[in-house]
Order: C-alpha cells, then sequence, then structure tokens
C-alpha cells in the first residue's frame, strides 16, 4: 500500500450508469494511490455496484434506486459521512472521470497544512491526452478537493446544484481556512465532441428537475464550435 494511506485521506464519489466506462480507470488510480473511498451509487446495476462496492479499497455506499428521481449533488452527503465514521482525517471530492498527476504518491505521502479546506488545480483534457483546455470557463484552473474532518467541523452539501459542501459549523467563531495545495486533478470527461454532448444532455436533465433550469453556460461554451 503506497504511503498515501497513511494520512488518512478518504474519497468520496458519485457514479450513473453511463458512468461505467470509468470504472476501470478509477479503480487503477484508486489503486496507484492506497486511498478508501465511498461510492454514491445513482440508479445502478447491480453489476457496476458488485464492481465497485466488493473492491478492498471501498469502505461503504449509499444507493438511490429509485427510477423516477434524479441526482442531486445533495445525494453526496451519505458517502462523505462515511468518512467520518471511519475516522478519515480529510475527505477527497473524486469524479469518476478524474485522475491525477504522475507525481500524486509521493506529494500526499508528503501533504501536510494547517488549512480546512484546500483547492487543487483542476485541468480539462481536450481531444486528446496531450492537450488540456484554458479558455472562457476553463480559465480558473482550480476547484476544492480536500475537506478537513478532525478539526470539530460539520460540513453540509446545502443545495442540489452546488458541487462541494459550502458550510461549516463549529462551536467557536472560528472560519474555516482555505489552502492550495498543487496535485493537479485531470479530467478526461470531455474530450470529445460526443463527451460534451452526453453531458449537457445529462445535466440539463438533472438541474432542470431540481431548479427548473441548468443555470450554468459552460456547457454551452464548450460546445461551441466557432470559438
Amino acid at each position: 500500500m503506497p504511503e498515501a494511506a497513511a494520512i488518512k485521506v478518504g474519497v468520496y464519489s458519485s457514479i450513473c450508469e453511463e458512468d461505467a466506462v470509468w470504472i476501470d480507470q478509477y479503480l487503477a488510480e484508486m489503486e496507484r494511490l492506497g486511498l478508501r473511498f465511498a461510492m454514491n451509487f445513482d440508479r445502478c446495476s447491480q453489476e457496476t455496484k458488485r464492481r465497485l462496492a466488493d473492491h478492498p479499497l471501498c469502505i461503504g455506499s449509499t444507493s438511490n434506486d429509485d427510477p423516477a428521481r434524479e441526482f442531486t449533488e445533495q445525494d453526496k452527503q451519505g458517502v462523505f459521512n462515511i468518512l467520518e465514521s471511519k475516522g478519515c482525517a480529510w475527505a477527497l471530492a473524486w469524479d469518476l472521470d478524474e485522475t491525477w498527476e504522475k507525481d500524486a504518491p509521493g506529494k500526499l505521502a508528503a501533504f501536510e497544512t494547517d488549512a480546512d479546506y484546500i483547492d487543487c488545480p483542476w485541468v480539462n483534457l481536450w481531444e486528446d491526452k496531450d492537450h488540456i483546455r484554458r479558455d472562457g470557463p476553463f480559465a480558473s484552473g482550480y476547484r476544492v478537493k480536500f475537506y478537513r474532518l478532525n478539526a470539530g467541523w460539520r460540513w453540509h452539501f446545502d443545495h442540489p446544484i452546488t458541487n462541494g459542501a459550502k458550510h461549516a459549523f463549529r462551536q467557536d467563531d472560528r472560519e474555516p481556512k482555505q489552502g492550495r495545495f498543487d496535485l493537479v486533478c485531470l479530467h478526461w470527461g470531455l474530450m470529445t465532441r460526443e463527451m460534451r454532448l452526453r453531458h449537457k444532455e445529462r445535466w440539463d436533465r438533472i438541474y432542470t428537475a431540481a431548479v427548473g433550469r441548468n443555470p450554468y453556460g459552460i456547457w454551452n461554451f464548450a460546445l461551441n464550435e466557432t470559438i
């Protein structure tokens, strides 16, 4: 097991059946880093559940099996809570179509911070694995990926379409401290136009069910061939 496991990072992820194509890549990366994970299943087949829930690094799961109920970001609360219950010091947000830079094992092993939540560089592979996109909404290049679980905070997924745990509660008045970790996350899910079309269709459906429309312009930008 890589040394990364010593810092007690636990991963929380969510999968729908469409993302089952990423399972082999996801598990290979989890094994490379030696991290434990909890998985939320969104109307998944028994085979998809078996492949992930039976893996030795899986420490728990939740499941929505109602075919009529769309996924919301709040569905991640259950697997996030599993990491807390298992004594993980950190929760790492990780989508099925993401991997990490080649130096990730060493960087995780040396990871030290007094921050409470941490941004990581986040880049989108574009057309092939040798190119990334860095214009428009892809230019910011950072996402919150780590949340500290052992400092008295209570993290909440408080909105159906807001990515990440945005609010923390604690007995004293101290605000959670933001940090930054130079650990690059690679997003594979928008590489081709076919992938981008599938993403837009999925999130149009999910966000419309949750709040009546898709309020985010990134999907239209990603599909605009004129730019």
